[in-house]
């Protein structure tokens, strides 16, 4: 089994957007793909179109704090089970 990757962060306009960085959501829902995601507790998501990649929900406080959606890709060879909420072979 492979763990998830570390995500990295960028910071991003504070309107939702569809994007394969980070992405700051002022309420808790983006689009991803044109799908509707609503992040608004701590955990993992499947990616809505490629099951090589995943979705983090954080909730960052700082002044311009609120919730965070991260576009994770999974190992070479690996897709993502949403059941198991991790990476495992193809």
């Amino acid at each position: 089994m492979t763990t998830p990757t570390t995500p990295s962060t960028t910071t991003t306009p504070r309107t939702p957007t569809t994007t394969e960085h980070t992405s700051e959501t002022p309420k808790y829902t983006t689009y991803i793909d044109g799908h509707l995601i609503k992040c608004y507790k701590q955990g993992y998501l499947p990616h809505p179109t490629d099951v090589h990649k995943y979705l983090v929900c954080e909730y960052i406080a700082t002044p311009n704090g609120g919730w965070w959606v991260h576009i994770m890709n999974c190992p070479k060879g690996t897709r993502w089970h949403a059941t198991l909420k991790n990476c495992i072979a193809e």
